[in-house]
């Protein structure tokens, strides 16, 4: 949502799911975090021993990292701001360019994850600079972007929009939507080699774009999905609450009747909001469930399953998803049903290892250390180099 209403602080930033570890090859025991509307409950983290991902899937080894100074732009290409009309207002952005003009290029939009997040992938008070290095990693790849501020962030702010409990997911994809067009008709931009790269929950923007109909606008051609959201919103943010009550339960910070009694009303919450009615009274750890200026947001966002858009993937639209498996927000066993759905095999599911869920080398799992000056992934920005590269 915009503003306060879709908070997303440094413990919650993004998506992503925690669930119990399989008896055999026990993933690291991380700390749950909660997503979208900020519902968290404070617990302390673990420490164990290093996770193993699902098999059948590229990992990515561990590499020597380049230093943060000498990820920048490559020499002759540079940041250029532009503005574009969307449904809710003017929007805000910045596309990655040659200086100079010559041969068309591939063309990539960047989505942003969850929360009031802006072209660089921070929000107020919490800088990852996520979304800037994306665009610099496609610029070293020779690969023309736009990034731009969400709705509620940025330059863009809150458009025409005067009332939070009005916008959708279709208000977002509405702004990808227009982004896309903007993309397509740029300087220097092959329209037949267009991208989308979508960030956590902007995952799930990336695929609206690629089953529209091709009456609502050019559609891309790849798909790279980093960390992406891949189950529905509320499954994924009752999976998630829910592995806090049983950690919070463990450490004697909650009774376990308490724990029960927040458990029964999430689930009356969760089937309140799928069906549209008001939400009963909640335990203040998970009120935000029912504040009206986010009952439409994730009701029509939890209408949408990315795995049932991953099989409506057009037929020969290769996509990349990419995984950590030391992000504690998104777990790789999902992220590989993800790739697995994309018809004739066209899903890539690639694992990285010690990668934190904002894309820096970073295996402690502590999403407190999101906005530390760490650098970005090689392993993520060679998949992306990999995957879009045309012959």
């Amino acid at each position: 949502m915009l503003g306060p209403s879709r908070p997303c602080p440094a413990a919650t930033a993004g998506h992503g799911r925690h669930r119990p570890a399989p008896a055999a090859g026990r993933r690291r025991a991380r700390p749950a975090t909660a997503i979208a509307v900020g519902v968290i409950l404070v617990l302390a983290g673990c420490a164990t021993p290093p996770s193993s991902g699902p098999t059948g899937a590229t990992t990515t080894p561990s590499a020597p990292e380049p230093t943060a100074a000498a990820r920048t732009y490559p020499p002759g290409w540079a940041e250029v701001d532009v503005t574009f009309a969307t449904g809710a207002g003017t929007a805000s952005g910045t596309v990655v360019r040659p200086t100079q003009s010559g041969a068309s290029l591939p063309g990539a939009l960047v989505i942003a994850g969850s929360g009031p997040t802006d072209r660089n992938g921070d929000q107020s008070g919490f800088v990852t600079g996520t979304l800037r290095a994306v665009s610099q990693m496609l610029a070293r790849a020779g690969v023309v972007s736009l990034r731009y501020d969400k709705l509620g962030s940025g330059a863009t702010g809150a458009g025409t929009v005067t009332d939070p409990a009005t916008v959708t997911v279709d208000t977002y994809a509405d702004q990808a939507r227009a982004a896309l067009r903007t993309l397509a008709g740029s300087t220097g931009v092959d329209p037949a080699r267009l991208v989308v790269v979508g960030h956590s929950e902007g995952s799930l923007f990336a695929q609206i774009l690629a089953t529209q109909p091709a009456s609502d606008g050019p559609r891309p051609a790849r798909l790279a999905l980093l960390m992406p959201l891949a189950l529905r919103y509320l499954d994924l943010i009752a999976t998630q609450i829910t592995a806090q009550l049983v950690a919070a339960t463990a450490l004697g910070r909650l009774g376990t009747e308490q724990a029960a009694t927040i458990r029964a009303q999430l689930d009356a919450a969760v089937a309140a909001t799928r069906a549209g009615t008001p939400a009963p009274e909640l335990d203040p750890t998970i009120a935000p469930l029912s504040a009206p200026a986010n009952a439409a947001f994730l009701r029509t966002a939890d209408a949408l399953d990315p795995v049932a858009l991953a099989r409506a993937t057009p037929a020969g639209v290769p996509v990349l998803v990419v995984c950590g498996t030391d992000d504690v927000q998104v777990d790789c066993a999902d992220a590989a049903v993800l790739a697995g759905a994309v018809p004739s095999g066209a899903g890539r599911l690639v694992q990285v290892r010690g990668v934190s869920h904002v894309l820096k080398v970073d295996d402690s799992g502590n999403p407190g250390r999101y906005t530390a000056p760490l650098p970005y992934s090689g392993q993520v920005e060679r998949s992306l180099r990999d995957a879009l590269t045309w012959p």
